[in-house]
């Protein structure tokens, strides 16, 4: 029998070392008699590794042999329960989800976690004066439940409530300043009366405390661009885009959208003629160690689209320096950049040793009975490609067609043909562009189509 040291578990767990926590709980369970308080700490580690089932059965152990402090475990059981309960509702398992809320509830009729998940419950089924009723209990039992609060306010928001809504969305920003999503819905309220200063400076307040959120930087480029405010989004631009190294997708959609719209004021031509930068090279059939290479990854069993599954799926492969798809595809990228001027200063950071300045990483996508599908990566990268394989798994349809637009930028009337291509594609072909295009696959009748998209990152 071993000396147990309560305090070093607890010294672990403050450090949120959980798997040192749990060896010794493990090595002590070992040497000693299981008793409640160290069955209580294995079973908070198993609820960090999300053994849900395994830490509630621990817990009643606990309970068995520590009853005195049955309230403690019984508040964890019901933590437990509350996860699953979220977990189900992310999965949309809604029948589970609402049974683990109501089994958190039986634990801890206290739980301030259980009421919200009853309340975000309710709110999915538009059963708005319970929502209403379960949000504001849950906030009861605990003041400083941001959930809670911007949940209540979305609730009054449907509800067309807006002095309720404001207040329980400052409420939760109060109580947590990086909450973004309690930003985003006030400066929605704020934009829909038609306030756009106050909604402009509710996002920009976000920025400041999530510098590197794209979404959030999308959304303040898009409103200043509804609002013509272009002064304000050439400003943002260049104060939140420094790095001369790397600058996102939008820095160079926005940017060439500006000077569409005004050359004299906005001169920034940092690629002539973008969409002549599209090439299209076919695909050698001879080339057969990349062809079998590539088919044995598109056929990977594991790579099947489950009907329960969204009709389009991915797999992403990375490949070392000595691999021929690396080397296949780091030599058409040469090809590209011998093709193009590269004087343009988008391509400045380009070196004539690409085999040390782009890495290439391929995504294999499956789409089955779609007329188009959309860009499927939304990753940071220097060139994109697309290449349809000559395999039987997914033959090119005649008159296949590609069309390509400004990534992040929506139409309206400035947005116009000028800012799309669209190409035909009836043969097997690798299509390589710059990242800050979107593409969209079209078919004129439904199709399922397996292809490979490729984005060239400059390395670091």
């Amino acid at each position: 029998m071993s000396a147990i040291d309560i305090k070093y578990i607890e010294d672990k767990f403050h450090l949120k070392d959980f798997n040192s926590a749990f060896e010794r709980i493990e090595s002590y369970l070992k040497d000693n008699p299981p008793y409640g308080e160290l069955l209580y700490y294995k079973a908070l580690c198993l609820l960090k590794f999300e053994k849900y089932e395994e830490a509630i059965n621990t817990l009643f152990e606990s309970i068995q042999l520590d009853p005195k402090n049955s309230e403690k475990y019984n508040s964890t059981i019901s933590t437990i329960y509350s996860k699953i309960g979220l977990t189900s509702f992310a999965a949309k398992i809604f029948d589970l989800s609402l049974k683990s809320y109501n089994l958190a509830l039986e634990y801890n009729n206290k739980s301030s976690e259980a009421n919200y998940g009853l309340g975000i419950l309710a709110l999915e089924r538009k059963d708005f004066n319970e929502a209403l009723a379960f949000f504001n209990t849950s906030i009861d039992l605990n003041e400083k439940n941001f959930y809670s609060l911007y949940k209540l306010g979305l609730t009054y928001s449907f509800l067309s409530d807006n002095v309720n809504a404001k207040k329980n969305y400052l409420q939760a920003i109060l109580i947590n300043p990086k909450y973004i999503d309690a930003y985003y819905s006030l400066a929605q309220l704020y934009f829909d009366n038609n306030d756009n200063e106050l909604g402009l400076n509710t996002l920009r307040d976000a920025y400041m405390m999530d510098p590197k959120n794209t979404f959030l930087s999308v959304m303040i480029l898009s409103k200043m661009y509804d609002l013509k405010l272009y002064n304000d989004l050439n400003t943002f631009l260049d104060v939140n885009c420094l790095d001369e190294s790397f600058k996102p997708n939008f820095y160079y959609s926005y940017k060439f959208l500006l000077n569409k719209i005004d050359n004299k004021i906005f001169n920034h031509n940092f690629i002539s003629n973008p969409f002549d930068k599209i090439k299209v090279y076919d695909i050698n059939p001879s080339n057969n160690a990349f062809i079998e290479t590539v088919d044995k990854l598109s056929a990977l069993e594991a790579f099947d689209i489950s009907p329960d599954l969204p009709s389009i799926s991915s797999k992403g492969f990375k490949f070392g320096d000595k691999s021929i798809i690396r080397k296949y595809f780091l030599n058409f990228s040469d090809i590209y950049l011998n093709d193009i001027n590269t004087n343009d200063s988008y391509f400045k950071n380009i070196t004539k040793d690409l085999s040390c300045n782009l890495i290439p990483n391929l995504d294999i996508i499956k789409s089955l009975n779609s007329n188009y599908i959309d860009e499927y990566s939304s990753h940071h990268s220097f060139l994109k490609g697309i290449f349809f394989f000559l395999d039987n798994y997914s033959p090119i349809k005649q008159n296949l067609e590609l069309n390509f637009t400004f990534k992040y930028i929506n139409n309206d009337d400035t947005y116009n043909n000028t800012f799309t291509k669209n190409i035909v594609v009836d043969t097997y072909c690798f299509l390589v562009f710059p990242s800050f295009l979107k593409y969209k696959i079209i078919s004129k009748s439904k199709i399922d189509l397996t292809y490979g998209y490729v984005e060239f990152n400059l390395s670091g």
